[in-house]
């Protein structure tokens, strides 16, 4: 329970360091524990609200599918903010083992915004949605220790095959 605490808290059990300025910048935005919880409910609530439309418009409007998906993962994304912190999420996030994952997930919601935007291409934005959803699942799975390697020889096996 003591470590799960802790990482809400950002709090680790080695000496002190001294206080960078992004420290004393995620000081200024600390929250209680009750409020990062009910922070993190929300946005991940918003973000299944708008996935759950998203893909109930799908038929309807693609177009408008691929802006909530984006929207969705991007409420996803802010949702861990609440509990670990900002600064601390982007430097879980720019870690050396999510460095490529991160970028380019972020590059492809970029991307699939500009596109979505400039209104240049349905088939682009969709695939720009669908690079996402392969750079999230590369993302979440850094956070597993051994899946990323698993899943690297599952598919070589299945290649060979």
């Amino acid at each position: 329970m003591d470590s799960i605490k802790n990482l809400i808290s950002g709090e680790s059990s080695s000496q002190p360091q001294e206080p960078s300025v992004f420290d004393q910048f995620d000081d200024y935005l600390k929250l209680s524990l009750k409020t990062r919880i009910l922070g993190f409910a929300i946005t991940v609530g918003i973000g299944v609200v708008m996935l759950i439309i998203g893909f109930c418009v799908f038929v309807i409007s693609p177009t408008t599918f691929v802006i909530l998906y984006t929207l969705s993962n991007i409420s996803f994304i802010a949702s861990t903010l609440f509990i670990v912190g900002p600064v601390r999420q982007l430097k879980n996030m720019f870690n050396v083992h999510r460095i490529i994952a991160t970028s380019v997930f972020l590059i492809s919601i970029i991307l699939t915004i500009v596109v979505v935007v400039m209104d240049w291409s349905f088939i682009l934005a969709l695939i720009c949605a669908i690079i996402q959803m392969g750079a999230l699942f590369w993302y979440v799975i850094t956070y597993i220790p051994g899946a990323q390697n698993c899943l690297k020889n599952a598919i070589s096996g299945a290649i060979a095959v």
